[in-house]
C-alpha cells in the first residue's frame, strides 16, 4: 500500500512483475483471468476500481474501470452472481458481477456493498443495517450457499449476504475483541485437530479460514459459524490477507513485516481423541494421536473467567507415524463446569488448538468453599460456594483477631449451583479468613491481601 504497487510473486517467492496502483486494497480475478484492484484515482482522489489484463503473462498497465466517490473507501472485491431479487444486471462472462465492499470514514454515512455491471456501472446496492455490514473490509463468495461473507472493520463480526434476497445475517462473531481482516475458503486440514473438529462443512466440502489481529491468528470456522481450530505463528505478524494455492498451501500476508508467509494447513498432529473424566475434585485428561510431525508438545489449558490459562505442559514425540497416548491430571478444582483444550506447538513455534472438552466437578462434601483466587490478591479475589442440598449459608470475612470485616453472603443457596462471591479490593494488607457456615457444616479459606 505505501509503495503503491501490486506485486506478482512466482512459486519461489520472487517478484516477477510490478503493477502500479495507488493505495491498492482489494484484489479479485474475473473468470476471464483479468485482475481487478480497488485503489485510489490520483487524478480525482476518488476511490476507484482498476483493471489489469493478462496478469499471468505480461501484465498490462492498470486502467480505470470505475471511479467512485470520496465519501467511502473501497476495500474488498469479489465476483459472484447478482442478487436474484435485485435489478437485472449486465454480467461478466460466467454470469457474475463485481461486488465492492465500501466503508465510510464517518458513521453518519452508511457502509455499502455495491455490485457492478460488466461495463462498470452500478447495478445494485446492499446497505448496512444497525447490526450488520458495518465498515466492511473484505468480501468472499460462497457458491455452496449462494451468498457472500463480508468482514467488518469495526468489529469482530462477519456478515452473510444472501444472493437470493440480499438479506443480511450474522455468520460469525469473534471473542476477546479480535479484529477480522480477511477470509478464504478451503477444505479442512486432511489430518490434525482441524480434521477431527471441522466436520460441519459447506456443501462443497469447504470451511472458512479467517485472519484476525489481536491476537494474530487464523481461525478455522465451520459452516455453522463456529470456530473449530486455530492456526498461530510468530511469522503471521498481524495477518491481513489469505489465499490458497491449488495444492492447498495457505499464504498469509504479514502486516507488521510486509512479507508473505506460507503455512501448510495440514496440522502437525493427527489428534484422534481427547476426553475429560472427573475424579473427585480433579479432572483426568486423556488424548491420543495417530501421527505427529515436528511436535514439540502440548499445553493443557483451562477456561477461567472467560479466558484460557495453562495448567501444565506435556512433551510431544517429535515426528512419528506411530500411535501415542497422553495423560494429564489437574490439581484440585472448585466445584463447577470447566472447559479444557490442548495447545499443540511444533518446533518452529507454530501452535494449533484442539476442540474444547468439558467436565463437571461436584462438591466433595455437603458444603464446599473454594480457595480464593487470585491469592495473594492486590485488587480483590473470588471464592465459589457449592452445597449438595439447598440451605441457608452465611459467608463472612474475618481478620486475624476474629473480627468480622465483611459479609459476602447471608441467604439461601441452591443445591449444586456454584455461587461466585467477590471480595472487594478495599481490605488493607493482611491475612484474612473467609468462613462459610451452613445448616450443619462449615468451611474456611485463607486470603492474603497485599497492597
Amino acid at each position: 500500500n505505501a509503495n503503491n504497487r501490486v506485486l506478482r510473486l512466482d512459486a519461489d517467492g520472487t517478484v516477477s512483475a510490478t503493477i502500479v496502483v495507488t493505495r491498492p486494497y482489494g484484489l479479485a480475478f474475473s473468470s476471464a483471468g483479468d485482475l481487478f484492484v480497488s485503489g485510489l484515482n490520483t487524478g480525482t482522489s476518488e476511490a476507484s476500481i482498476f483493471r489489469v489484463t493478462t496478469p499471468s503473462a505480461t501484465p498490462s498497465a492498470a486502467t480505470l474501470f470505475r471511479s467512485l466517490n470520496t465519501a467511502r473507501i473501497s476495500f474488498g472485491l469479489a465476483f459472484a452472481p447478482p442478487v436474484a431479487s435485485g435489478p437485472v444486471c449486465t454480467t461478466f462472462p460466467g454470469g457474475s458481477v463485481l461486488y465492492v465492499a465500501r466503508s465510510t470514514p464517518s458513521p453518519s454515512i452508511n457502509s455499502t456493498v455495491l455490485y457492478l455491471n460488466a461495463d462498470g456501472t452500478t447495478c445494485g446496492t446492499i446497505t448496512a443495517t444497525a447490526s450488520n455490514l458495518q465498515s466492511p473490509l473484505f468480501i468472499a463468495s460462497v457458491p455452496a450457499r449462494n451468498s457472500l461473507l463480508a468482514g467488518e472493520g469495526t468489529s469482530s463480526r462477519i456478515t452473510e449476504i444472501s444472493l437470493a434476497t440480499g438479506a443480511l445475517t450474522t455468520f460469525f462473531t469473534g471473542t476477546g475483541g479480535v479484529v477480522v481482516n480477511d477470509i478464504a475458503l478451503n477444505p479442512p486440514p486432511a489430518t490434525g485437530a482441524g480434521s477431527a473438529t471441522c466436520t460441519a462443512t459447506f456443501s462443497d466440502g469447504r470451511i472458512a479460514y479467517v485472519a484476525t489481529r489481536a491476537p494474530d491468528q487464523v481461525l478455522l470456522v465451520d459452516a455453522n459459524g463456529a470456530t473449530c481450530a486455530t492456526l498461530t505463528s510468530a511469522s503471521f505478524g498481524g495477518p491481513t490477507g489469505l489465499a490458497f494455492d491449488p495444492a492447498g498451501a495457505l499464504f498469509v500476508t504479514n502486516a507488521t513485516g510486509t512479507s508473505v508467509s506460507k503455512s501448510g494447513t495440514q496440522l502437525p498432529v493427527e489428534l484422534v481423541s481427547f476426553t475429560a473424566l472427573t475424579q473427585g475434585s480433579h479432572v483426568a485428561l486423556r488424548w491420543a494421536t495417530a501421527s505427529e510431525t515436528n511436535n514439540a508438545g502440548f499445553d493443557v489449558e483451562v477456561k477461567r473467567a472467560g479466558a484460557f490459562t495453562s495448567l501444565g505442559a506435556v512433551s510431544g514425540r517429535g515426528t512419528t507415524t506411530e500411535a501415542n497416548a497422553y495423560a494429564f491430571t489437574t490439581g484440585e478444582l472448585a466445584p463447577g463446569r470447566y472447559a479444557f483444550r490442548l495447545r499443540q506447538t511444533d518446533f518452529d513455534g507454530v501452535a494449533t488448538f484442539s476442540a474444547e472438552v468439558e467436565a463437571v466437578v461436584g462438591a466433595p462434601r455437603s458444603l464446599y468453599l473454594s480457595a480464593a483466587y487470585p491469592n495473594p490478591s492486590a485488587s480483590g479475589a473470588t471464592v465459589t460456594l457449592t452445597v449438595r442440598e439447598a440451605q441457608r449459608v452465611r459467608v463472612e470475612v474475618r481478620d486475624v483477631l476474629g473480627r468480622a470485616v465483611a459479609v459476602l453472603h447471608d441467604g439461601n443457596v441452591d443445591a449444586d449451583a456454584p455461587l461466585a462471591l467477590r471480595l472487594g479490593g478495599t481490605l488493607p494488607s493482611g491475612t484474612y479468613f473467609v468462613r462459610a457456615t451452613g445448616a450443619r457444616f462449615a468451611d474456611t479459606r485463607t486470603l492474603t491481601v497485599v497492597r
